[in-house]
């Protein structure tokens, strides 16, 4: 499986790619700006997308919607330093940036490519209840 990590912060870059390189059978790939993102997008077919909130170039929304026209089944997991961001609604899930949230991100990743390989189970967008932090489908209207 291939993820693309989009963070332009370059420390926040690597502790994600630390995080996930955890995983045996991942292979991770990096970029630093909505450009150098699409690029990878378009050349290496990523299986998901962390993508970070604010990049240099472009907002992560535009460009959620730019690989959605391309891929509208890519699963893409917004990250952001904000509790509350109106920004998130185009991803299919979004996880707060701590310095603690790699098993988050990591389960996120598995529920959302579980969700994608069985279509039945995904309803449109992946939502994570805030109580128990479980994650289940919500039909887009």
């Amino acid at each position: 499986m291939k993820i693309l990590i989009v963070e332009d912060d370059e420390s926040n870059r690597l502790l994600t790619y630390l995080e996930l390189r955890e995983e045996t059978n991942w292979n991770i790939i990096t970029a630093s700006d909505g450009q150098e993102a699409m690029t990878l997008f378009v050349k290496e077919h990523p299986d998901i997308v962390t993508l970070d909130i604010e990049l240099p170039d472009i907002s992560g929304s535009q460009l959620i919607r730019e690989m959605k026209k391309n891929r509208p089944e890519m699963p893409i997991i917004m990250l952001t330093g904000y509790d509350n961001h109106p920004d998130v609604s185009e991803a299919d899930a979004y996880i707060v940036k701590t310095l603690s949230c790699g098993e988050e991100l990591k389960k996120s990743i598995k529920d959302l490519l579980l969700a994608r390989s069985h279509p039945s189970l995904y309803m449109g967008q992946v939502v994570q209840d805030e109580n128990s932090g479980q994650f289940s489908g919500k039909r887009k209207s």
